[in-house]
């Protein structure tokens, strides 16, 4: 059983979740979809304690979430972890795949301010790169 109560949630002055009402009572598997960003993985921190939050969460004891673990430098943008990663700067083909798929403002901000869908994204894109990049190098 899992019931919210007015879930509201905010980052300096940024409103992440808001009014959040829901109750669950049946048992399983319950999936959450959503964009990059949306407030998912903050969502389910609020509910595993891992977050302050206002509003009130009710839940039986066998709650369990399973989050996603990237080795990246949180401290560093994308463009400065791939030049560690990879070793070199990108050519400009692989900067243009990058774009396809990440914002130029998401790459520009440090790795520790992505969401979890974000660092996904970006550890996809760089799996990718450093591929094609082991690829050219066979």
């Amino acid at each position: 059983m899992l019931e919210i109560i007015n879930l509201d949630k905010k980052f300096k002055n940024k409103i992440v979740l808001s009014s959040v009402n829901m109750r669950l009572d049946s048992t399983g598997i319950i999936f959450f979809l959503g964009k990059n960003g949306a407030g998912k993985t903050t969502f389910f921190n609020c509910i595993m304690g891992f977050e302050d939050y206002s509003g009130e969460i009710m839940k039986s004891r066998n709650i369990a979430a399973v989050f996603d673990e990237s080795h990246l430098y949180c401290n560093l943008n994308a463009y400065d972890n791939i030049a560690l990663l990879v070793r070199r700067d990108l050519d400009e083909n692989e900067q243009e795949l990058l774009l396809k798929y990440i914002d130029v403002s998401v790459l520009k901000r440090k790795v520790k301010s992505y969401s979890l869908g974000q660092k996904k994204d970006f550890v996809d894109s760089y799996r990718y790169i450093h591929k094609a990049g082991n690829a050219y190098l066979g």
